[in-house]
């Protein structure tokens, strides 16, 4: 029987940005979705429950109910890490790609190319190392970053915020509660752009400008060991950059 990811890469060139949302959030939730009615499904994606059987079909599938299935067997089949994980995690870099390459940021740029001061803030290691890319990425085109290091230097600087700031927020999962505490107190006084992954996180449906990408955890079974690639994040930076460019040409 073919697993849910080998349905996906076999179907791929079908599935658009509402399609590829639904699987991402599958992916990181196949333990969820195999004991969870479609209209719980849909209600957490914001999709009707025709759709969700709509994807199913899509990807070769009865219907939602053998989607559970499917997803109820695999999680049966733990006993070893799976080889076409390389397949899947490209599919999801080329993805990341094409969402970002065909997203329109005139309407950002025109604030960010004059922007009083930029800023980045993160949750997580990779997040940091994102955001001094961007700080890199940046002097490359006589842009100055600031990175938010702490809470506490985040609020102080908070009181100077303006409407022609701009804050850059890095989440892998959009949820990490203290950044949306933080951008709730500061929404109102700078504009800010998010860099998370693809669903309706917290911290994209707060942000004014949410650029998401698609990943999915990778599990070495015998050792219980769950992998999240992040490369996504220095991918997406560097699009950013090369759209900027294009957008000043």
């Amino acid at each position: 029987m073919k697993n849910f990811n080998d349905l996906i890469s076999e179907n791929f060139e079908k599935l658009n940005d509402s399609d590829l949302k639904i699987y991402n959030y599958i992916a990181n939730n196949k333990n969820k979705i195999s004991t969870m009615e479609i209209k719980d499904l849909a209600q957490k994606l914001k999709v009707s429950s025709s759709y969700i059987s709509e994807f199913s079909k899509k990807i070769g599938l009865d219907g939602f109910m053998e989607l559970k299935y499917l997803l109820k067997w695999e999680k049966l089949d733990i006993e070893k890490f799976d080889h076409k994980e390389l397949e899947y995690t490209f599919n999801d870099i080329i993805s990341t790609m094409l969402m970002i390459r065909s997203r329109n940021l005139d309407d950002f740029f025109e604030k960010f190319d004059k922007a009083n001061n930029i800023y980045a803030c993160f949750s997580g290691l990779s997040q940091k190392h994102a955001s001094e890319e961007l700080q890199r990425a940046l002097l490359n085109i006589s842009k100055d970053l600031y990175i938010i290091e702490d809470y506490e230097m985040a609020y102080k600087l908070a009181k100077d915020f303006n409407s022609k700031d701009i804050l850059f927020v890095f989440s892998f999962g959009g949820e990490n509660q203290r950044l949306i505490e933080y951008i709730k107190e500061v929404k109102q006084k700078v504009t800010i752009i998010s860099i998370t992954r693809l669903s309706n996180n917290t911290i994209s449906i707060l942000s004014d400008y949410n650029i998401p990408f698609l990943t999915h955890s990778v599990y070495t079974y015998n050792n219980y060991l769950k992998v999240n690639p992040t490369a996504q994040f220095f991918v997406l930076i560097d699009f950013l950059v090369l759209k900027y460019l294009e957008y000043k040409s």
